[in-house]
Protein backbone atom coordinates (compact mmCIF):
# COMPACT_ATOMS: atom_id res chain seq x y z
CA UNK A 1 0.00 0.00 0.00
CA UNK A 2 0.70 3.44 -0.90
CA UNK A 3 0.50 6.69 0.86
CA UNK A 4 1.09 10.28 0.07
CA UNK A 5 1.41 12.63 2.51
CA UNK A 6 0.55 15.81 1.84
CA UNK A 7 1.62 18.22 4.82
CA UNK A 8 -0.73 21.53 4.71
CA UNK A 9 -3.78 22.05 3.04
CA UNK A 10 -5.84 25.44 3.31
CA UNK A 11 -8.29 26.68 0.73
CA UNK A 12 -9.48 30.15 0.51
CA UNK A 13 -11.22 31.96 -2.67
CA UNK A 14 -8.01 32.30 -4.54
CA UNK A 15 -4.61 30.81 -4.68
CA UNK A 16 -3.06 33.84 -3.47
CA UNK A 17 -5.25 34.83 -0.54
CA UNK A 18 -4.90 31.23 0.55
CA UNK A 19 -0.64 31.91 0.92
CA UNK A 20 -1.44 35.50 2.07
CA UNK A 21 -3.22 33.83 5.28
CA UNK A 22 -1.35 30.17 5.40
CA UNK A 23 2.06 31.31 4.40
CA UNK A 24 2.32 33.23 8.13
CA UNK A 25 1.44 30.17 9.75
CA UNK A 26 3.64 27.69 7.67
CA UNK A 27 6.67 30.00 7.98
CA UNK A 28 5.92 30.19 12.24
CA UNK A 29 5.40 26.35 12.57
CA UNK A 30 9.11 26.21 10.68
CA UNK A 31 10.62 29.40 12.90
CA UNK A 32 9.49 27.34 15.80
CA UNK A 33 10.76 24.17 14.93
CA UNK A 34 14.39 25.74 13.88
CA UNK A 35 14.83 27.95 17.56
CA UNK A 36 12.26 26.28 19.72
CA UNK A 37 11.23 29.62 20.85
CA UNK A 38 8.72 32.26 19.74
CA UNK A 39 10.72 35.27 18.40
CA UNK A 40 8.94 38.36 17.23
CA UNK A 41 5.09 39.21 16.14
CA UNK A 42 5.13 38.42 12.90
CA UNK A 43 7.47 36.07 10.46
CA UNK A 44 6.70 35.96 6.37
CA UNK A 45 7.22 33.44 3.52
CA UNK A 46 10.71 35.21 2.83
CA UNK A 47 11.67 33.88 5.95
CA UNK A 48 11.18 30.30 5.31
CA UNK A 49 14.33 29.59 3.59
CA UNK A 50 16.24 30.33 6.73
CA UNK A 51 13.83 28.45 8.90
CA UNK A 52 14.66 24.99 6.65
CA UNK A 53 17.95 25.14 5.05
CA UNK A 54 19.13 23.46 8.07
CA UNK A 55 17.31 20.36 7.32
CA UNK A 56 19.04 17.78 4.51
CA UNK A 57 15.66 17.33 2.76
CA UNK A 58 15.40 21.18 1.77
CA UNK A 59 18.36 21.51 0.26
CA UNK A 60 18.93 25.32 0.14
CA UNK A 61 15.51 25.48 2.30
CA UNK A 62 11.80 26.09 1.44
CA UNK A 63 10.45 28.24 -0.57
CA UNK A 64 6.82 28.59 -1.77
CA UNK A 65 7.73 27.69 -5.25
CA UNK A 66 9.23 24.49 -4.00
CA UNK A 67 6.57 23.83 -1.75
CA UNK A 68 4.16 24.33 -5.15
CA UNK A 69 6.20 22.58 -6.87
CA UNK A 70 7.02 19.07 -4.55
CA UNK A 71 3.41 18.91 -3.45
CA UNK A 72 4.04 19.46 0.13
CA UNK A 73 1.30 21.52 0.72
CA UNK A 74 -2.17 22.64 -1.62
CA UNK A 75 -2.12 26.15 -0.42
CA UNK A 76 -4.98 26.60 -3.17
CA UNK A 77 -8.39 27.85 -4.09
CA UNK A 78 -11.00 25.11 -4.71
CA UNK A 79 -10.75 24.39 -8.21
CA UNK A 80 -6.85 24.20 -8.03
CA UNK A 81 -6.68 21.89 -4.78
CA UNK A 82 -8.38 19.33 -7.01
CA UNK A 83 -6.48 19.82 -9.92
CA UNK A 84 -3.39 19.30 -7.73
CA UNK A 85 -4.74 16.60 -5.92
CA UNK A 86 -5.73 14.86 -9.19
CA UNK A 87 -1.78 15.34 -10.19
CA UNK A 88 -0.80 14.08 -7.01
CA UNK A 89 -2.71 10.96 -7.51
CA UNK A 90 -2.19 10.56 -11.61
CA UNK A 91 1.47 10.88 -10.98
CA UNK A 92 2.31 8.91 -7.82
CA UNK A 93 -0.55 6.29 -7.95
CA UNK A 94 -1.05 6.18 -4.30
CA UNK A 95 -3.70 4.13 -2.24
CA UNK A 96 -4.42 6.59 0.09
CA UNK A 97 -3.99 10.57 0.27
CA UNK A 98 -3.24 11.96 3.51
CA UNK A 99 -3.21 15.28 4.89
CA UNK A 100 -1.24 15.94 8.29
CA UNK A 101 -2.61 19.77 9.20
CA UNK A 102 -5.52 20.81 6.87
CA UNK A 103 -7.54 24.80 7.63
CA UNK A 104 -10.46 25.66 5.61
CA UNK A 105 -12.12 28.79 5.56
CA UNK A 106 -15.05 27.14 4.87
CA UNK A 107 -16.31 23.88 5.81
CA UNK A 108 -18.74 23.39 2.49
CA UNK A 109 -15.19 23.69 0.46
CA UNK A 110 -13.44 20.97 3.08
CA UNK A 111 -16.27 18.67 2.24
CA UNK A 112 -16.27 18.96 -1.92
CA UNK A 113 -12.39 18.55 -1.78
CA UNK A 114 -12.46 15.39 0.98
CA UNK A 115 -15.20 14.17 -1.28
CA UNK A 116 -12.89 14.94 -4.77
CA UNK A 117 -9.98 13.05 -3.25
CA UNK A 118 -12.01 9.94 -1.72
CA UNK A 119 -13.88 10.26 -4.96
CA UNK A 120 -10.53 10.43 -7.49
CA UNK A 121 -8.66 7.56 -4.89
CA UNK A 122 -11.71 4.89 -5.63
CA UNK A 123 -11.46 5.19 -9.23
CA UNK A 124 -8.24 4.92 -9.71
CA UNK A 125 -8.13 1.63 -7.15
CA UNK A 126 -11.33 0.31 -9.26
CA UNK A 127 -9.40 0.77 -12.27
CA UNK A 128 -6.62 -1.43 -11.41
CA UNK A 129 -6.67 -4.75 -9.86
CA UNK A 130 -5.06 -4.74 -6.13
CA UNK A 131 -2.61 -7.85 -5.84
Amino acid sequence: MKEILVWDIYVADSDEQAWAEAGPEITRFWQLATENVWRGDSVTMDDLPRFTERFAYFPGGLTVKRLDEWGISLIVCPDTVVKKARQVIATARPDILSACSAWRTEPRVGDEVDRTIRDACDARLSAEPLG
